[in-house]
């Protein structure tokens, strides 16, 4: 089973190749496991042949490491944004859209009340969004529920972080999808660890 899972993940790539133009939003001036995840899982992408822009801030931990690899389109900004309706991320997006980009993925939900309401309208665009947090109080204010409504699924890493979004965010449960973590067993393979190291 181990076996076929890598040509699933080649016959996927060779499907989507010249039809999947993905941005992928990692706003973060700090280098820590979700940026080392979201820039692996991004060279990753671009191995299999999938197009990647990466929109990060300009000398950020992240942009330094993306300027190293000439298969990723780095998109740098110079500005920090504003959690809600950030202006000159509006002018950033129908750029990126227009350069081809029909898939957008931000790592970090905070971004979201300046992503998506520049995407209304857009259909032909998908956006996903990864939360990693739980949270723990019941979401009051209105807006966090606009923004979901633009979002085309919900990436969590468990079942738990699932329900806890469902009790405490109002999002569609058909929204939510659970990608577990995985382990790479050709690197992790006991049988190949030597005990003495």
């Amino acid at each position: 089973m181990d076996s076929l899972i890598p040509d699933r993940i080649r016959a996927l790539a060779d499907s989507l190749k010249g039809r999947l133009d993905l941005l992928l939003i990692c706003l973060s001036r700090g280098w820590g496991g979700l940026e080392e995840v979201t820039l692996n899982d991004a060279i990753r992408l671009t191995e299999q042949g999938i197009g990647v822009r990466f929109l990060c801030f300009e000398e950020s931990p992240i942009h330094e490491r993306l300027l190293q690899n000439p298969l990723l389109v780095t998109e740098p900004i110079r500005f920090q944004p504003r959690l809600y309706f950030d202006f000159r991320l509006r002018a950033e997006l129908p750029r990126l859209i227009g350069a081809g980009v029909n898939l957008i993925h931000c790592v970090q939900p905070q971004w979201l009340g300046s992503i998506s309401p520049w995407l209304w309208g857009k259909s032909k665009t998908a956006l996903l969004i990864s939360r990693h947090k739980f949270n723990f109080s019941r979401e009051r204010n209105p807006i966090p529920t606009l923004l979901y409504r633009r979002v085309d699924a919900l990436i969590v890493y468990s079942r738990a972080l699932r329900r806890n979004i469902l009790q405490t965010q109002s999002v569609r449960e058909g929204q939510i999808k659970v990608i577990h973590f995985g382990l790479n067993f050709q690197h992790l393979d006991p049988t190949r660890v030597s005990m003495d190291r």
